[in-house]
């Protein structure tokens, strides 16, 4: 190479580097359902269109006890919950499990239970109930608090009644608005519990539950809670 030369293509050599480095680094496409500044609806739509069969059907089942199926290919995580509805609960498994000695322990607030709270006919204290329950979630590692439970209490010998609002159903669902705006306030998931017509406890351990009130007592009673 002549030695004239040498100059000319390291000057080239130069310029072509700074020009590089002066360009814009070229953004990686985000697909839409991780842009946070679309509507919710649309970035659903967008997830769902990608999902396989399989993938959606796993999601059903779950992965664990008390953990949604995490589906890596598209980013989508566990959704890790945790029992309640009276504070954060242990999630390692089932009542024996978790009352068992060898299973680790859990420190979280213990609330009154919801008919207590439901005598205090005040939803910004039941609204203050869940903010610190997001919290404690949140702090735990979890995503999710099954709860607020929603039954209105029309059967006495239903054995979860202690858990729900009472009988009145606009009282109760004034005050299951404020729990589930103090959790998801804090950027947790409420998970509204029990289906409102069951009445006794098998209906929510896989047993047999009563729960035929008819279409009119249903949507006077059940439902208002969920409006």
């Amino acid at each position: 190479m002549h030695k004239s030369s040498r100059p000319l293509i390291a000057t080239a050599l130069a310029l072509a580097a700074g020009w590089s480095q002066a360009q814009p680094p070229k953004e990686t496409a985000v697909p839409p359902y991780k842009n946070p500044k679309l509507a919710v609806e649309a970035r659903v739509n967008d997830l769902l269109h990608r999902m396989t069969l399989e993938e959606k059907v796993a999601m059903l089942a779950g992965s664990g006890w008390m953990e949604s199926q995490p589906i890596a290919r598209l980013g989508i995580p566990a959704i890790k919950m945790a029992d309640g509805p009276m504070g954060v609960r242990a999630w390692f498994g089932s009542s024996a499990v978790t009352n068992a000695a060898t299973t680790p322990r859990i420190t979280s607030t213990a609330f009154p239970v919801g008919l207590a709270m439901a005598a205090t006919w005040d939803p910004e204290i039941i609204a203050q109930e869940g903010k610190v329950i997001g919290q404690e979630v949140k702090a735990l590692g979890r995503d999710m608090i099954l709860g607020p439970t929603v039954n209105i209490a029309r059967q006495p010998l239903w054995g979860r009644n202690f858990e729900g609002y009472g009988e009145d159903p606009y009282l109760a669902s004034r005050l299951v608005i404020g729990y589930i705006k103090g959790v998801q306030g804090e950027g947790v998931i409420a998970s509204v519990s029990i289906s409102p017509p069951t009445t006794r406890n098998g209906g929510g351990h896989g047993g047999p539950a009563i729960a035929e009130p008819g279409k009119r007592l249903l949507a006077q009673m059940n439902t208002e809670e969920l409006r």
